[in-house]
């Protein structure tokens, strides 16, 4: 006779019957979630982005979504719910039913408890990764109008006429690279709140703010149209999107990188197997040479398509850079 783990008494048969019972129950999960694989999906496939449209997020999730419903046989649709740093969008996966019938893209780190303080999403904690789709290069622009054309013209600028620069911001996640390239390069620049992108674009063109800094994307068309003029992009290497902007090595700031990836996201308790097929879909869907393509010249990004182990390391090296950069600012959650 065996004592049990809540101090019962069994007989070796009874200890062998509950073994043979747990090893088919297993099976029987294990069967079940490769069949849900091999008929998933039967429905729309839903991917929920927490930006507006027109934004990076957007830009470079829908034809990957196109050739995913190519790839496997129904609708995958993008759905944008813009608000609270994507926290809108991100806490309606995180309370999705976890079948793989809807899941999140973003930014993830700026829903982070890094940068607020209720209702954050940690997608390493509240989220299960199924692939890291897109890097994008991010560069720092001034409205057309201010009288520099360089950094160090910036840097002179703020030295001559303290605290009125100005900067638009709509997230913390831009605040802090500003606040550590001030530090770095010797000028001081006031943030200005703003709930989107765009918005920023809006306020630079108007005169409302002096500078802005995001992804290449959102400043493209108005830096060929002249109306902004990027000083640099924070990157070890030239964009394509934006081949005469210097890189940050050239401008005097070596190893100045802002990390900017944007993964596709699954709730807590999808099945495995549908997680694997999702992941090898979305991986072979944005490494097709056309949305390769697609997605340099719309964002200046680089398709990546990795695995959901890789985009975990890549998540946890970003929240090592933003704790570090957020510890070097004295930066507060909000």
């Amino acid at each position: 006779m065996l004592a049990g783990y809540d101090g019962s008494v069994a007989t070796l048969e009874e200890v062998k019957m509950k073994t043979l019972v747990s090893a088919a129950l297993i099976a029987v999960a294990m069967s079940a979630g490769t069949a849900l694989a091999q008929t998933y999906p039967s429905r729309p496939v839903r991917i929920i982005i927490g930006n507006p449209p027109a934004s990076v997020v957007d830009v470079t999730i829908r034809p990957v979504a196109e050739e995913l419903t190519r790839r496997m046989g129904q609708p995958v649709i993008v759905e944008n719910r813009p608000g609270a740093n994507s926290r809108i969008g991100a806490k309606a996966v995180v309370g999705a039913s976890p079948d793989g019938y809807t899941l999140f893209y973003s930014l993830v780190m700026q829903s982070h408890s890094l940068f607020v303080r209720e209702n954050a999403v940690d997608a390493g904690k509240d989220l299960l990764p199924v692939s890291q789709l897109v890097s994008t290069p991010w560069v720092l622009v001034v409205r057309s109008s201010l009288p520099v054309t360089t950094l160090q013209e910036l840097v002179a600028y703020s030295k001559a006429n303290p605290g009125s620069l100005k900067h638009g911001s709509p997230a913390a996640i831009v605040d802090i690279p500003m606040k550590v390239l001030g530090d770095r390069a010797g000028f001081e620049s006031r943030s200005i709140p703003y709930k989107s992108s765009p918005q920023v674009m809006i306020a630079l063109l108007s005169g409302e703010v002096d500078l802005g800094m995001g992804s290449a994307q959102t400043y493209t068309a108005q830096l060929q149209a002249g109306k902004v003029r990027a000083l640099f992009a924070l990157a070890t290497k030239r964009v394509a999107v934006v081949p005469d902007v210097p890189a940050a090595p050239e401008v005097g700031l070596p190893n100045f990188e802002v990390p900017a990836y944007y993964g596709l996201w699954a709730p807590l308790g999808t099945p495995r197997d549908i997680i694997a097929k999702l992941s090898a879909e979305a991986a072979a869907a944005v490494r097709t040479p056309a949305i390769v393509e697609q997605i340099r010249k719309s964002s200046g990004g680089e398709a990546l398509g990795t695995t959901p182990e890789e985009q975990m390391k890549q998540y946890e090296a970003e929240v090592r850079f933003w704790t570090d950069a957020i510890r070097a600012t004295g930066y507060k959650a909000e």
